[in-house]
């Protein structure tokens, strides 16, 4: 095989007058050779983490919290509330508001924080949501928790506005209090 220095590209010159200009690709061939490892994306693992996930969402079709993230926007919990606070009023340079906040749990354990916004969603949401009973959340928005305003093990929170989507369930004994 023969190498080409930059040195000997430059000006339409050849290192020697016998040399072959071989074209330069600017791409590498994407082949799997016997015996090669095959980059993580194309890992048999990571095939099965994805069946999983579909198999779950097919017997069950409720999204586990632990795969919410902030691209998420077609999903509905199935969660038990674990902790409620009072409805609050607050204040601050922006502005001001009411908000209510919540944690809730689903059946794999996973907590995730809750926080509507709103007078009407508030006020709305308070009275109707109780600690310790389960219920459906959708059309609500994941964001990237604060942690200065959440103790939860969580990267992500949920939002909630008056456009919320909540409704009592069913107990169910596979989500623990």
């Amino acid at each position: 095989m023969q190498v080409r220095s930059p040195i000997n590209q430059g000006a339409g010159r050849d290192a020697s007058p016998h040399q072959q200009r071989q074209p330069i690709r600017h791409e590498e061939e994407k082949r799997v050779l016997p015996g090669s490892v095959m980059p993580s994306r194309y890992s048999a693992a990571n095939d099965l983490n994805r069946s999983r996930t579909r198999l779950s969402s097919i017997s069950d079709p409720y999204t586990p919290i632990k795969v919410l993230n902030q691209f998420s926007t077609d999903w509905k919990l199935r969660a038990r509330v674990i902790k409620k606070d009072e409805p609050r009023q607050w204040r601050n340079a922006k502005g001001e508001g009411y908000l209510m906040n919540i944690e809730i749990m689903d059946k794999d354990g996973t907590q995730i924080q809750a926080t509507f916004f709103g007078e009407e969603a508030a006020k709305r949401y308070g009275p109707m949501i109780k600690e310790n009973k389960v219920y459906f959340f959708s059309n609500g928005q994941v964001k990237l928790a604060n942690k200065k305003f959440t103790s939860i093990k969580n990267d992500y929170c949920l939002t909630f506005d008056h456009m919320a989507d909540i409704q009592e369930a069913e107990e169910d004994v596979s989500i623990k209090k």
